[in-house]
């Protein structure tokens, strides 16, 4: 097995750095600077093309949960229209990134405003 090269390293060195990050928008950032990055060009087409798709699906698939019901802590996909109930807190609070039924990531999160009577 041969050591990697230069450009390998980069390439592996930014691919890590997009494992790490935990902002979506700067996930995306860092996967479009790859692909202008002189290095990506000579990867192999199917590497590139898959990158590309990565990048247009997280953008493409996503959806706002709107909290519908406070007494049961129901959540509504904004995407499906799917509703979610919650023990307590948010979708954010219970570490749910993703709509359940459709797998839309979820941009954010609209709790319903409590009316004091």
């Amino acid at each position: 097995m041969s050591d990697l090269d230069d450009e390998e390293l980069e390439a592996t060195r930014i691919v890590n750095k997009v494992a790490k990050e935990s902002d979506i928008e700067e996930d995306i950032k860092i996967l479009e600077e790859l692909l202008d990055n002189e290095i990506v060009p000579r990867l192999h087409r199917k590497y590139r093309n898959a990158l590309i798709e990565i990048i247009k699906e997280v953008k493409r698939n996503t959806c706002i949960y709107v909290q519908t019901d406070t007494d049961y802590n129901s959540w509504q996909c904004s995407n499906c229209k799917c509703e979610w109930c919650f023990n307590e807190g948010t979708p954010e609070d219970n570490n749910t990134y993703y709509c359940p039924e459709c797998g839309a990531r979820i941009e954010k999160w609209k709790e319903l405003e409590i009316v004091d009577e």
